[in-house]
C-alpha cells in the first residue's frame, strides 16, 4: 500500500479489493499508528458476480440470488427520476420522520442501481450499501450504513434491507475494525430490530417493502397533419361542361324494329338539332336527349 496515498482513499481501495476476492477476514497495516485495519467478510460476498460501484463505503453489485430463490422478473428498465421517486419516501420506522436514504445517499447510489437493473438476470439479485450522515448537526455525526438488495418479482420491485443507518465510523476509526455490510436476506430478516415503512409501497416484512415504482408516462401520441385540400380551379367561362357517361347500353332487340317507330327516332333526333341550333337547349341537354334516342334504337 502506497504510504503516500491519504488513509480514506487506501481503506476505499482494499473494501473493494476484498470485494472482488473474497476471503475471510482480511488485515492491512495502517499508515496512521501503525494500526491493523480488519476488512469484516460479509456473507454473500462469494455470490458476487460483478461489481457496478465501489465507493469510500458504499458499493452496488451484482450477486446470484440465495439458493432456492424463485427467479426474478429481471432486467428491469427504469430512469434515474422513477427509482429516487420510489425510494425517497422510505422511513427508518425506528426513527421519527427519519427518511431511509438523505439526498446525498440518493445522488450516489441511484444512477448505479439503475445501470444494475437494466443487466441483472432472472437467477440474479442488485445488493447495495451506502453510507451517509443522519440526524442532528450532520456534519459532526459519523457516517451510519444502510445495505439492501433489490430484485422484481410479479408483485413489483422488492427492497429487503439488511442494516438500516448502523453506526460504524466511530467504531472504524477508533478500532480498525469496519463491520460487514450484510445485504439483507429473502429467507429471514438479518436483523430482526431493523424496521422500514412507506406511504407508497407495501410492507410485506419490517425490513421488506415492495417498492411503488411510478408508471412511465406514456409518449404523446402523434398526431397526423391534416393534408390541405387543392383549392379548384375557377371554372372558365368558355368551358363546356364535360358530358356525362352514356348509360350502359340496352340489350339489343331480338327482332327487327318497325320501319314506323324508326321514322319516329329520325324525326326526334332532327327537332333536338333544330332546338341546339336555335340555343333553346344547351349542349349539354342536346347530347343528353340524343343519347336517349339512340339507345332505344
Amino acid at each position: 500500500m502506497n504510504p503516500s496515498l491519504p488513509t480514506y482513499r487506501w481503506r476505499a481501495a482494499l473494501l473493494g479489493a476484498l470485494l472482488v476476492c473474497g476471503g475471510t477476514l482480511a488485515q492491512a497495516q495502517s499508515t496512521s499508528g501503525g494500526r491493523a485495519q480488519t476488512i469484516g467478510r460479509d456473507s454473500t460476498v462469494e455470490r458476487v458476480v460483478r461489481i457496478v460501484y465501489q465507493g469510500q463505503f458504499s458499493f452496488v453489485r451484482i450477486e446470484r440470488a440465495e439458493p432456492n430463490a424463485a427467479p426474478s422478473q429481471h432486467p428491469l428498465v427504469v430512469t434515474d427520476g422513477a427509482l429516487r421517486a420510489a425510494l425517497a419516501p422510505l422511513r427508518n420506522a425506528r426513527v421519527k420522520d427519519e427518511p431511509l436514504f438523505n439526498d446525498e445517499e440518493l445522488a450516489e447510489i441511484v444512477p448505479p442501481l439503475v445501470r444494475a437493473l437494466a443487466e441483472v438476470k432472472p437467477d440474479q439479485d442488485v445488493a447495495f450499501a451506502v453510507a451517509g450522515r443522519h440526524s442532528g448537526w450532520v456534519a459532526l455525526v459519523p457516517r451510519s450504513v444502510t445495505t439492501g438488495r433489490l430484485f422484481r418479482n410479479a408483485e413489483g420491485l422488492q427492497l429487503i434491507v439488511g442494516l438500516v443507518q448502523e453506526p460504524f465510523e466511530s467504531q472504524f476509526l477508533a478500532t480498525g475494525y469496519l463491520l460487514p455490510f450484510e445485504s439483507g436476506r429473502r429467507a429471514a430478516p438479518f436483523d430482526k430490530n431493523v424496521a422500514i415503512a412507506s406511504a407508497t409501497g407495501v410492507a410485506r416484512r419490517s425490513d421488506w417493502v415492495t417498492v411503488a415504482l411510478a408508471a412511465e408516462p406514456p409518449a404523446p401520441p402523434v398526431v397526423a397533419t391534416p393534408a390541405v385540400a387543392a383549392t379548384p380551379a375557377p371554372p372558365s367561362a368558355t368551358a363546356v361542361p364535360a358530358a356525362a357517361a352514356p348509360p350502359a347500353a340496352a340489350a339489343a332487340p331480338s327482332t327487327p324494329r318497325d320501319p314506323a317507330f324508326l321514322e319516329e327516332q329520325e324525326r326526334r333526333l332532327a327537332t333536338l338539332k333544330r332546338l341546339r341550333e336555335r340555343g333553346l337547349i344547351t349542349e349539354e341537354e342536346y347530347q343528353q336527349k340524343r343519347r336517349e334516342v339512340l339507345s332505344q334504337l
